[in-house]
């Protein structure tokens, strides 16, 4: 029985939140959507079934690296994919935390899921 992997997929832009889900969707990923990091923590600590988070790291209400710490005590061996405009702003994230940073550019979406299915071991 092949198995459904979840995907818990941040961003603070609507826009970019729906077309990203409806890509990975079709690639037959159960998407969770979240819209700040308040959502992220409630997802996180409420134990849902997460396989790999995707994380804007300029998310309104949390700091980044309180969510990251909290993952990795409730989560520890989650991947996370950082997807970011500027990839120079993310250096202040430990490099135990961010397995992946894609940066937010063009149409990057063939980049994502292949890392996606990569860190999930389907490619």
């Amino acid at each position: 029985m092949k198995k459904e992997f979840n995907i818990l997929l941040s961003d603070r832009n609507k826009h970019i939140r729906d077309y990203l889900r409806r890509e990975l969707a079709a690639e037959g990923y159960q998407v969770y959507g979240a819209k700040n990091g308040q959502e992220i923590l409630k997802l996180i600590l409420a134990d849902a079934p997460i396989d790999i988070l995707i994380l804007d790291p300029e998310l309104p209400y949390v700091n980044n690296l309180r969510i990251l710490e909290r993952l990795q005590l409730r989560k520890p061996s989650l991947p996370v994919i950082v997807h970011a405009f500027d990839v120079e702003e993310v250096n202040y994230l430990s490099p135990n935390f961010a397995v992946a940073i894609i940066e937010k550019k063009g149409n990057n979406i063939d980049r994502i899921k292949s890392v996606v299915a990569e860190m999930l071991g389907r490619s």
